[in-house]
């Protein structure tokens, strides 16, 4: 529990829309670990919540979900870059399990930590710190078990609160999720699991201005120090494709387009010029798209049309440079690898 930052190195961003994860910050003199303020909590929580659209977008990239799919257009591709990135990213960092050297006996160390399933917990770390930018590890006791276990939870549920010291020290961590009411018989709950260095509490907080008292028993956890760790992917917690989420935009675009070029090639119109496709004289129109329909049957059969000399056929086609688009497609697939975040 003493590395609180897994940082890997990488270029700071200057795109306007990036922004350095927001610090949770509360005064130290403001928190008490016997007596948590469910008004802070809860506003702390509303907080979380209004910033998570962040996280929830990358999550659904990885997913497959992209903005294209929100387009109004005749196809829509997606070539999943994100999980590429991330699954690739995660492999490099941590496809092996983490090994431990010592000149002194650790056995009991590694024991513990296979009970505790680490490798599997470091696992999830890795994806959510490629993905997300941060990721956070849960370690306590089972019920009716007394030895420790970890669990990743989700960034998208979890935030650590720190002083407004230089320091920034941790005072507590948050992990929640919402009850909803739909009856609208009474406001929202959130279910808030909240420790502290000595304490955990299980709190049901009303979402409402009124005051709460906290009235859940403190439960002591016995770790000395706060049991939910966070890591950071880099400074800024900026996950591995998220600079490279417009490139691949561009890419799904570009490649959506070029489908549709080709249909519309396929699907040419054939152009007369001085006769007529059938000269067969019929004098209603249902007749007519009848000869009509015969004379392109003919046409597709053998693949002769008859013309006088005097007449010419043509395709129109959209057309379009081949070897501009494939240049194109190239050149952002090249940048939206030689910018992934988790190279150095």
């Amino acid at each position: 529990m003493q590395h609180h930052n897994r940082q890997k190195s990488c270029t700071f961003p200057r795109d306007k829309e990036v922004r350095k994860i927001h610090t949770f910050t509360i005064p130290r003199e403001d928190f008490d670990e016997l007596n948590p303020n469910k008004q802070v909590i809860r506003q702390l929580i509303s907080k979380h919540i209004s910033m998570v659209e962040r996280l929830q977008k990358k999550m659904r990239y990885y997913g497959g979900d992209h903005e294209i799919l929100k387009e109004k257009r005749k196809n829509k591709l997606v070539c999943n870059h994100a999980k590429d990135i991330s699954d690739t990213a995660s492999s490099y960092f941590i496809g092996n399990p983490v090994t431990y050297k010592s000149e002194a006996v650790i056995t009991p160390l590694t024991d513990a930590l296979q009970t505790a399933e680490a490798d599997e917990t470091d696992g999830d770390n890795g994806l959510e710190l490629s993905i997300y930018g941060i990721a956070y590890e849960y370690i306590y006791v089972k019920e009716n078990e007394n030895y420790l276990v970890t669990k990743n939870i989700s960034a998208e549920n979890t935030f650590v609160v720190k002083d407004d010291s230089i320091e920034e020290n941790e005072l507590f961590a948050v992990y929640y999720y919402i009850r909803k009411d739909d009856s609208e018989m009474r406001p929202d709950h959130y279910r808030a699991t909240v420790v502290t260095p000595n304490y955990k509490y299980e709190l049901d907080i009303e979402n409402s201005n009124i005051y709460q008292p906290t009235t859940e028993q403190a439960v002591p956890h016995y770790l000395s120090e706060i049991p939910i760790i966070e890591y950071l992917n880099n400074k800024l917690a900026i996950g591995d494709f998220e600079l490279q989420i417009p490139l691949i935009d561009a890419y799904n675009a570009l490649m959506s387009d070029r489908i549709t070029d080709k249909e519309q090639f396929i699907d040419a119109i054939l152009a007369i010029y001085g006769t007529l496709l059938t000269d067969e004289d019929e004098s209603d129109t249902e007749g007519e798209d009848e000869s009509i329909r015969k004379a392109k049957a003919r046409l597709k059969e053998y693949k002769i049309l008859e013309m006088p000399d005097t007449a010419k056929a043509e395709y129109l086609t959209r057309t379009f440079d081949e070897n501009g688009v494939e240049i194109l497609k190239k050149a952002i697939e090249q940048d939206i690898h030689k910018f992934r975040t988790f190279l150095a």
